[in-house]
């Protein structure tokens, strides 16, 4: 009795985790958008290697690595000026060379919901 009564509350709690997610799911806003809009802005010269969002849904993290340390910076300034980006944020010391010429780089961004 006591092993069907712990497992009645284990399911229960499951339930109520998946029924939570469920909701959480239905009510996330799509970013496959950003994602297209993010590519679209790299181009040929920068390759996004990670993509992620403040729990908040306010800051956005882009790392990534760019031909020249000018073609990431030219990626920070073309988010810069896109509508619907603020305070796009690339600081020098994010810009770290590679071995072989290319650089990799952190910069952060909010999108205007």
């Amino acid at each position: 009795a006591d092993e069907v009564a712990t497992l009645e509350t284990q399911a229960k709690a499951f339930n109520s985790s998946l029924d939570a997610a469920l909701r959480a799911r239905g009510s996330a806003k799509s970013f496959s958008p950003l994602f297209t809009e993010f590519r679209k802005i790299a181009g040929e010269t920068v390759s996004l290697e990670r993509v992620s969002f403040a729990p908040s849904g306010g800051e956005i993290s882009i790392s990534g690595r760019a031909i020249s340390e000018l073609a990431a910076i030219n990626f920070k300034n073309a988010l810069a000026r896109r509508a619907g980006f603020t305070a796009v944020n690339l600081p020098l010391a994010n810009i770290v060379p590679d071995s072989d010429g290319k650089v990799t780089f952190q910069l952060t961004l909010r999108a205007e919901q």
